[in-house]
């Protein structure tokens, strides 16, 4: 039974990586009706520059905020390069794919050149011992990735209810042309959204860092992942996405536990395609945006 609890706990930790990496697609499709597929080569990407930003700086903190601007920056310009041009030639226009999927290609392909095909760990950031509940004992990185994805849809949904800069975004993704005569600049708030999203990856990847090797084919895995969990969830709304990633966090370790561990990846594709077969807005599709 212990060990049962262990697992969940495992599962729901990576599940909220899951979780946040939905919640980055989830923001990305509100706005503009497009992800960008290269969200998880990104990600990935910001474990590699934290390895090298660390040694040149000797200061994993200095590293991390810079690995947070540099991350945020990039996908701002994947909006205005790629999917924004895409968007406006025609609603319609799914160019956006092709261009996304060919820099996730771009990324992957240009890290195995510089940083090699071996996995490799960035520091941790901070060191923490395990936590004791009850008979369980549940490793500290393990609470923390799930803290940190249950407070950063906090702090979004805070952001969307009671700023200003939420309140745009929530009129865009509503109706665009709404907005525009309500004198709201879409393209603004949509490269915000977008380097808003780049900033959630990044820091997502900071969560994976302790649990596992980073490698150049992680960003791909975790990227598809990640879009299995928002849809599974449903993209209506943050909080759907994230317990979409959690549940599909769970999923994977029981399947892991009880069945074989070779079948962990098969579980979120098939969830995926069962959902969408079944029900195509996700489970938790009633959830408010």
């Amino acid at each position: 039974m212990e060990q049962l609890l262990f697992v969940i706990v495992s599962g729901a930790a990576v599940g909220s990586i899951y979780g946040l990496f939905a919640i980055s697609y989830h923001l990305m499709f509100s706005v503009r009706g497009a992800v960008s597929f290269a969200q998880g080569d990104l990600t990935m990407l910001a474990g590699f520059l934290l390895i090298t930003l660390t040694a040149w700086l000797s200061s994993p903190f200095a590293a991390f905020v810079a690995v947070l601007l540099l991350i945020s920056l990039g996908s701002g310009v994947i909006e205005k390069v790629c999917i924004r041009p895409a968007i406006r030639q025609s609603s319609h226009n799914l160019g956006w794919i092709l261009a996304t999927v060919g820099l996730a290609t771009f990324v992957s392909n240009t890290s195995t050149i510089i940083w090699g095909n071996l996995p490799l760990r960035p520091p941790e950031l901070v060191r923490l011992e395990s936590v004791r509940i009850g008979p369980v004992a549940i490793g500290g990185h393990e609470m923390l990735a799930i803290s940190c994805g249950v407070g950063i849809v906090i702090l979004l949904r805070l952001l969307l209810n009671h700023t200003i800069v939420g309140r745009s975004i929530r009129v865009t993704a509503a109706d665009p042309t709404a907005a525009q005569l309500c004198a709201i600049n879409s393209d603004k708030v949509s490269l915000f959204v977008f380097m808003l999203s780049g900033l959630i990856g990044a820091i997502s990847m900071m969560l994976i860092a302790p649990l596992t090797f980073i490698r150049p084919q992680l960003g791909f895995i975790f990227g598809l992942k990640g879009f299995a969990s928002a849809t599974v969830g449903g993209l209506e709304s943050s909080e759907s996405a994230f317990l979409g990633g959690i549940l599909l966090g769970i999923a994977e370790a029981l399947a892991a536990y009880f069945l074989w561990s070779g079948l962990k990846d098969a579980v979120a594709f098939l969830a995926m395609a069962i959902i969408i077969l079944v029900r195509p807005s996700g489970l938790f599709s009633f959830a408010r945006r």
